[in-house]
């Protein structure tokens, strides 16, 4: 689903979805976000979204980022019937998907000796990072703007997300003089 689809009265919130691969840089592109001045949210599950925006929109919040993965268990399956919701309310948002190389994620999860949120349902980590990218092959479709951080830096990460997320939405400075 295209942005331009989503476009509706109450655009003026800016509201972007973080997803993707565990290992991927979600929770690092969320201190991106949250340094960018938008308020953020880790592991909402997904049927809290569209309240989730209300509330925010309530509040006069502007800048809003949610990470949601596979983390939520089942809860994850209401994913997409949260998004058609989230539209049909008027929100309009952008998904930022980030992905790694099968190799970089299993190093990931060796260096930082962390587990893998479906490790319990799967015997190996490689089988773990396969489902998982199969449970989120629908989403990474949708998304707006996909970043593979195999080979990108901190800074170049934060670069992107400035320059997608970020500058897109900021008025033109230029100033005339008469």
């Amino acid at each position: 689903m295209a942005t331009s689809k989503r476009k509706s009265a109450k655009c003026a919130m800016e509201f972007i979805i973080i997803t993707g691969l565990s290992g991927a840089g979600k929770g690092l592109a969320t201190g991106h976000f949250e340094d960018f001045g938008f308020y953020c949210v880790d592991n909402l599950p997904p049927a809290l979204i569209p309240t989730f925006a209300e509330l925010c929109a309530r509040g006069g919040m502007g800048r809003v980022a949610v990470v949601v993965d596979v983390r939520g268990g089942r809860f994850f399956l209401d994913l997409s019937d949260a998004l058609v919701e989230l539209s049909s309310n008027g929100f309009a948002y952008k998904i930022l998907f980030l992905e790694a190389d099968d190799e970089a994620l299993m190093q990931r999860f060796q260096e930082t000796r962390r587990r893998h949120p479906l490790s319990d349902e799967f015997p190996d980590l490689d089988a773990s990072i396969k489902a998982e990218r199969a449970a989120l092959e629908e989403l990474r479709e949708r998304a707006d703007k996909i970043v593979n951080t195999s080979h990108v830096t901190p800074r170049e990460l934060r670069e992107d997300i400035q320059k997608t997320f970020v500058d897109s939405h900021q008025p033109s400075l230029m100033q005339i003089r008469v």
